[in-house]
């Protein structure tokens, strides 16, 4: 059996992003994250891509859809492939808001607790539940060369599950998800094959090279 590739890219950058606000799945990109998932396109347009999987937001099928054009590949939307779900009590709250840090510190407080919610918001427990069907599905996926257009929590928690072996701690895991930089636009790279003993193995991460020559006002 031959080794998977799986390119994830973050979306490219909305205007809550820039603005630092916790968003919906109907957010679309910004001039800049229009400009950084064209780079993105670029920087994959050498490989020879089987197939392209995204989150069903409107940013990322937006910059998959730009992938698509430069790789001439059929773009999947799957649900499954969403952010972590802060739910409508911080959608639209900027992320040092009263409303945004109160949910940050019970979340992180209550990380342990799989029956604790914050409104209708996504835990740990189902959040992690949810990357296991994720990985499940990816291996599955036929095609060596596959790029997933998702969000900087999915990636972040993917590769915290990949680096840990899948016994990471929900506290470990939540920091890992909140805080590591995954930059818009960036890709990170894994590859998978069963017959390893660590099937699933980090090649490299927020690789931002194609970016460089991007200038994006502030």
């Amino acid at each position: 059996m031959s080794v998977k590739h799986f390119y994830f890219v973050r979306h490219g950058e909305t205007a809550y992003n820039r603005a630092l606000v916790h968003q919906s799945i109907n957010v679309p990109l910004n001039e800049c994250g229009k400009k950084q998932a064209e780079a993105a396109a670029s920087a994959l347009s050498c490989i020879r891509i089987d197939s392209i999987l995204t989150s069903d937001a409107e940013r990322t099928k937006e910059t998959a859809n730009v992938i698509a054009s430069a790789t001439n590949t059929k773009v999947i939307a799957e649900p499954l492939l969403r952010e972590m779900h802060r739910g409508v009590l911080v959608e639209g709250e900027h992320h040092f808001s009263l409303q945004s840090m109160k949910a940050g510190v019970l979340m992180f407080l209550l990380a342990g607790n799989g029956s604790w919610h914050f409104g209708n918001g996504e835990n740990v427990s189902e959040f992690r539940k949810r990357l296991v069907k994720m990985r499940t599905l990816f291996s599955e996926m036929s095609g060596t060369h596959n790029v997933i257009v998702t969000h900087r929590g999915v990636i972040n928690g993917l590769n915290f599950d990949v680096v840990h072996n899948f016994f990471g701690s929900s506290y470990a895991f939540l920091l890992a998800v909140a805080l590591i930089k995954t930059k818009n636009g960036s890709i990170t790279e894994l590859t998978y094959d069963p017959e390893r003993t660590t099937p699933w193995v980090i090649v490299r991460a927020n690789d931002t090279r194609h970016l460089n020559d991007i200038s994006c006002e502030r």
